[in-house]
């Protein structure tokens, strides 16, 4: 076994953080202790079309959508003086003249000596959320949705960014799980759910952290304590799957008493855990609650891909003991 304190193992380790980087991003990217882009930076090039000496320095900011420009820099200023991580959406210019949205976060990779080394960051492209979310909602106005439904929204949306900013004050996915139990109620009332997360040194198991609401259900009650990911069809397929013929999930304790979903939560195909809501209430889900859980999941697999990031980077640079 590699020594983590020596030069092979050091290097090792950066390795291992990178490829994680890499499994979850379009784009991997890296600065100076300043905020300044001072090497190659492959895949911001490849993406982008820019060469190497357009991008150093401030220049990648030629590719940054006009509009939000100001913003991007603003924001990373602020970042890179206060030595804090790096969280935003923008836009970027592809190199065939496509914009496209991003979510940009970056952490401070700390020096042996307690100062910054460099900075690590990624851009995930969150173009077709965004446009399922715009579409939807123009749907909405042009059918001339009620003002309940309106309201509603608003308040999906703002239940969504409230969850986003706690999850990334988080300091571990652990903490993170009664928030997104709590989220989970607000955005869909009178339901029952769970959450399981991939077992720690088990590739192929996922077990239960959470469950919440029902009168009917009680903790340990509805989901396993832990399972294959063979047992759920969602995590099968890869997409939100509901009950059919023959396709009922076996990752349950007792059968449901109304419809349920289960939602694989995934970053670029890297299972970061499982949603499974139950709708006793009702006998069918209709498209809009199924477009609501397909954002609520989004938002959950981001939020808990990035903490498993940030704990991924925080172990490698705890020095040896």
């Amino acid at each position: 076994m590699t020594n983590p304190g020596t030069v092979e193992g050091l290097w090792l380790s950066e390795q291992r953080y990178r490829t994680l980087l890499a499994a979850i991003a379009q784009i991997v990217w890296t600065t100076d202790a300043s905020g300044q882009v001072i090497e190659d930076q492959p895949g911001w090039r490849a993406f982008t079309g820019q060469n190497s000496e357009e991008i150093e320095g401030s220049g990648w900011l030629a590719a940054v959508d006009p509009d939000s420009r100001q913003e991007a820099v603003s924001a990373w200023t602020r970042a890179a003086s206060r030595n804090a991580p790096y969280e935003t959406e923008w836009r970027l210019r592809r190199r065939d003249g496509e914009y496209r949205w991003f979510s940009i976060r970056a952490a401070p990779v700390p020096a042996g000596n307690g100062a910054i080394r460099e900075w690590i960051g990624c851009n995930i492209d969150i173009t077709d959320h965004k446009q399922r979310d715009e579409e939807r909602i123009r749907l909405h106005a042009e059918a001339g949705a009620a003002v309940s439904q309106l309201e509603r929204q608003r308040r999906e949306v703002q239940v969504l960014k409230n969850l986003g900013d706690t999850l990334q004050a988080c300091n571990s996915r652990e903490e993170a799980y009664p928030f997104i139990a709590l989220a989970a109620t607000e955005l869909f009332p009178g339901t029952s759910g769970a959450l399981a997360v991939p077992a720690a040194g088990a590739r192929e198991l996922l077990e239960t952290t959470t469950e919440w609401g029902g009168n009917s259900l009680n903790e340990g009650e509805w989901m396993k304590a832990d399972f294959a990911i063979e047992d759920c069809w969602a995590l099968r397929r890869g997409g939100m799957h509901e009950p059919g013929a023959g396709t009922v999930c076996h990752h349950f304790r007792a059968e449901s008493d109304g419809p349920y979903a289960c939602v694989p939560l995934a970053v670029r195909g890297e299972v970061s855990g499982l949603l499974s809501i139950r709708f006793p209430e009702t006998e069918r889900l209709d498209d809009e609650r199924r477009a609501a859980l397909a954002t609520f999941g989004n938002a959950v697999a981001l939020g808990l891909s990035t903490l498993q990031l940030r704990e991924t980077l925080q172990g490698q640079s705890t020095p040896a003991r």
